[in-house]
């Protein structure tokens, strides 16, 4: 696929997400997908769909926003914004993520930085 095809995933795959529809993981993301957390800490496709499902039902009002996206080859690199309500709390993520594609499904997250507002 396409640089710009593997854009078009991710902003499908966080337009779906913002709609509460979690599906979209098991139609984009590969059977061997692993996320990479900031801190080295892994994660698989089964535990990246709970920590999804996780953050949808306790984040009330949740919006993510794709700020800005760049690739090359099968890579596309993109900083994204998450907000919502939190136990009451207006928070704020932005995060930083680092994406690898094979035949036109994500198999790599892997997470630069999170910076957290209360």
């Amino acid at each position: 696929m396409s640089v710009e095809e593997n854009k078009a995933v991710i902003r499908h795959v966080w337009d779906e997400v913002n709609k509460g529809n979690l599906t979209v993981i098991d139609e984009c993301f590969a059977d061997n997908f692993v996320r990479i957390a900031h801190d080295g800490k892994t994660m698989d496709k089964q535990g990246y769909k709970n920590m999804s499902s996780y953050i949808l039902k306790n984040t009330h009002d949740l919006r993510i926003t794709v700020d800005d996206m760049v690739g090359e080859g099968d890579k596309v690199a993109y900083r994204m914004t998450l907000t919502g309500t939190n136990n009451g709390k207006q928070v704020v993520y932005k995060e930083t993520y680092f994406t690898r594609f094979e035949n036109g499904n994500i198999v790599e997250y892997v997470n630069l930085n999170r910076d957290i507002s209360p």
